[in-house]
């Protein structure tokens, strides 16, 4: 797993991507959440989860179906972006990326394109149910050269999912989904609050806690998840850490222009660290900027070794039969001197 999102994660976001590598292999020492603030109570219309304590089986009767049609939504579509990464506020220069993600029907998609770092050019992910490989081409260069065809599918869509949580950003937390980390046995809610944004539409802020004992010792963690519910309830704003205002708090913010139908369309997303208490100091901004969505499957050729001018799969896979000859030639080899050696011994 290690070794794949290796793969995804470029020299030039080392920096940039190992604090959250650490949040993600040490979740029991951030846990998700931490709310940082209270949020006005509001009006509900009828039928929909009320203001104050909510269990998880209401809550999850509203959000789930809406859940699943922004996966579904989002799942199949072209969607094209700037992504700029900052280590730090006061870094000398910005790292700038083109991402295009593509999505169609269970096939998986990631462009990553830059002129900035240590290997500049164009890097791709695709991961099918049948196969799943990195390839890479220079700039200037239309001609890709393959690098990986042994990845697994699981290992490569939660990569992508890691390092460029835009394609899953309505209804995601890290590598996974909302409606799972809700699901979690030790996790509570303690309150869902309902208010408006700043031009007044309906916001719904979900605060919730998770307590567990990790190698026998408490672990606590809180955190709370800003909705529109209006809109598919599509994730506005989240909060995870601990109480501990000198460990990392992970933020998301994300902004939406216009509307496919009855869901919303993404149109700025940034993701940062911070810590210390206000005004808390902000590290490892990951924004991007969208530029393009078109919403629908992509054409299943865009997620195959053709797309990029390489052979099929079974041209391109090494065969077997050379490996099978070295180990027999090896094999006689072994035979004849140990042949060789019962001989000398009989005539000794």
């Amino acid at each position: 797993m290690l070794e794949k999102l290796r793969r995804l994660c470029t020299p030039r976001c080392v920096l940039f991507r190992g604090g959250v590598l650490i949040a993600v292999a040490m979740p029991w020492l951030l846990g998700p959440g931490f709310a940082t603030g209270a949020v006005s109570n509001a009006a509900v219309s009828n039928g929909a989860v009320p203001t104050g304590a909510v269990s998880k089986e209401e809550f999850l009767a509203e959000y789930g179906p809406a859940a699943a049609r922004l996966q579904e939504f989002y799942s199949n579509l072209r969607l094209s972006a700037v992504l700029t990464n900052t280590a730090w506020p006061n870094a000398a220069s910005n790292i700038q990326e083109e991402v295009v993600f593509r999505g169609g029907r269970g096939s998986l998609r990631l462009d990553r394109t830059t002129s900035q770092g240590r290997r500049p050019g164009t890097a791709v992910s695709v991961a099918t149910p049948a196969r799943s490989f990195d390839v890479f081409a220079r700039p200037g260069q239309s001609s890709y050269a393959l690098e990986d065809l042994s990845a697994r599918y699981a290992d490569t869509v939660e990569g992508m999912r890691l390092w460029y949580p835009l394609m899953a950003a309505p209804y995601g937390f890290l590598d996974g989904r909302i409606i799972d980390l809700i699901k979690f046995d030790e996790l509570t809610i303690t309150r869902l609050e309902r208010t408006t944004d700043e031009q007044g539409a309906a916001l719904a802020t979900l605060h919730y806690e998770r307590h567990r004992k990790v190698k026998g010792k408490p672990a606590a963690s809180y955190g709370w998840l800003t909705f529109y519910p209006d809109r598919c309830w599509a994730l506005r704003e989240h909060s995870w850490g601990t109480k501990d205002p000198n460990e990392r708090r992970i933020r998301t913010l994300l902004d939406y222009a216009g509307d496919e139908e009855d869901v919303p369309l993404l149109k700025r997303a940034e993701y940062w660290d911070e810590r210390g208490p206000p005004p808390r100091k902000r590290s490892l901004v990951q924004t991007f900027e969208v530029t393009e969505l078109v919403p629908g499957p992509v054409p299943a050729n865009e997620f195959s070794l053709a797309a990029f001018g390489l052979p099929d799969i079974e041209q391109a896979a090494p065969s077997g039969l050379p490996y099978l000859i070295v180990f027999l030639g090896i094999l006689a080899l072994v035979a004849g001197i140990l042949l060789g050696r019962w001989a000398l011994a009989r005539r000794a």
